[in-house]
């Protein structure tokens, strides 16, 4: 119905410039007035009235050059966010701060969790009626020349999460509330806590302690510690777990051991009885861990040799690796698993590789800000947050064309490391 509304306006205009043309051809000449009156809509914020212009043949407008009212602009308003509590964080790694800035940190594993399982009950299944839409309207509305203040964020704590976040600089987790933002507990687990990951369930929270080689189990609901696991030393050199990744059933978790050296491990922990049950072999620097959303595999981002490898679950085993992926940090997939995101940690002008799991090939780049350090895809699957850590920023990308389409520059958080969603 819209189109035919456009189609009736260009037709009437049509008409109009046809008769004008049947009478400029029956005059023998022409002569225009001397000061013709000028083609201007009479009001600017309203469409315009063909019929009341007052074209002259001598300076008949094609339709095209009838301005249009103007468009409402692209909006990018500052985050409206409130700003976190003090958090006790420093880089868990600082020997390879010279190299790689310190990459891991906050966040490289930050876990939310529904505080009210049930803040949905009072959904009802009525739909609500659609206000008209006026499809005669042949134009956008002008521009009304003021630009909308960001929406205001509403708190509602019946519908409340929370935030895991490993304190490496006190050997704590804090507890925070997002509405409103509040710590609400700190843990003591481990020397350096380096990384946070829950359980599918939502019960268990596993904290990597990069200083002590060990693995916290905290119990979500009681927000107590009740299991610790001393992990193996590798090639000679302590053990300092980082990334942390969880299968889909809850069975086994996976964990880097960032060492610097060829050989370093990733522990496969069974979650039922809390032990180490594998250890495979990958690259130096292991720095993220993502797993397919079908659980069939586990890709290990290796930074210190320019290395992704591909673990098959169902023989913890090495099947296949990604070479020549420069310095690669943080991985997300897809959830319909048909795409890998692998950050490439260039110190500036950092990217992104587009990568098919079904071939383990990059596609296509995407450039992004200075070391792309975490990744995040949206529940939806729609768009790719990545977390430039020497940027100072976030890019949000449209996973449909592979392109940047906006950066989200922080104003008071420095080197950001981590990204999660809140459910």
């Amino acid at each position: 119905m819209r189109f035919s509304a456009k189609s009736h306006a260009v037709c009437a205009l049509m008409i109009g410039l046809s008769f004008s043309g049947v009478a400029a051809r029956g005059q023998s000449q022409y002569n225009p007035p001397s000061n013709p009156l000028p083609v201007v809509i009479p009001y600017v914020n309203d469409p315009p009235d063909f019929f009341d212009i007052p074209f002259y043949t001598s300076g008949i407008p094609a339709p095209l050059d009838i301005p249009f009212p103007q468009e409402d602009p692209l909006h990018d308003p500052s985050l409206n966010v409130a700003v976190l509590p003090a958090l006790s964080i420093v880089d868990p790694f600082p020997s390879m701060a010279s190299q790689f800035s310190g990459e891991l940190g906050l966040g490289v594993g930050i876990a939310s969790f529904l505080t009210n399982p049930n803040s949905a009950a009072g959904a009802t299944n009525i739909v609500t009626e659609l206000m008209p839409y006026p499809m005669w309207l042949p134009f956008h509305p002008a521009y009304s020349g003021v630009n909308p203040g960001p929406t205001p964020r509403v708190c509602d704590s019946s519908a409340a999460s929370r935030l895991i976040i490993p304190e490496s600089g006190s050997n704590t987790v804090a507890f925070v509330n997002t509405c409103p933002y509040l710590v609400t507990k700190r843990l003591i687990t481990g020397t350096t806590p380096a990384a946070v990951a829950e359980t599918p369930d939502g019960a268990t929270a596993i904290v990597a302690n990069a200083g002590s080689g060990t693995l916290s189990f905290i119990d979500v609901a009681s927000q107590t510690l009740t299991t610790t696991l001393t992990l193996p030393a590798s090639s000679g050199l302590s053990p300092q777990p980082s990334a942390i990744a969880i299968l889909p059933d809850g069975s086994r978790a996976y964990v880097s051991n960032y060492s610097p050296v060829p050989g370093s491990a990733v522990w496969v922990i069974d979650l039922s009885s809390r032990t180490l049950i594998g250890q495979i072999p990958v690259g130096p620097l292991p720095a993220s861990i993502a797993v397919s959303p079908d659980g069939s595999q586990v890709w290990v981002t290796c930074h210190g040799n320019d290395t992704v490898y591909v673990i098959d679950t169902l023989t913890n085993s090495v099947v296949t690796f990604l070479e020549n992926i420069y310095q690669p940090n943080g991985i997300a997939f897809t959830p319909n698993g048909a795409t890998v995101y692998i950050a490439e940690g260039y110190l500036t002008g950092g990217q992104i590789a587009v990568t098919d799991p079904a071939t383990f090939t990059v596609e296509t780049t995407i450039p992004v800000g200075n070391l792309p350090h975490a990744l995040a895809v949206s529940p939806t699957g729609r768009h790719l947050f990545a977390a430039n850590a020497l940027s100072n920023s976030i890019s949000e990308i449209d996973t449909a064309t592979n392109t940047v389409i906006r950066t989200i520059n922080l104003q008071q958080l420095q080197h950001p490391l981590g990204i999660t969603f809140i459910q």
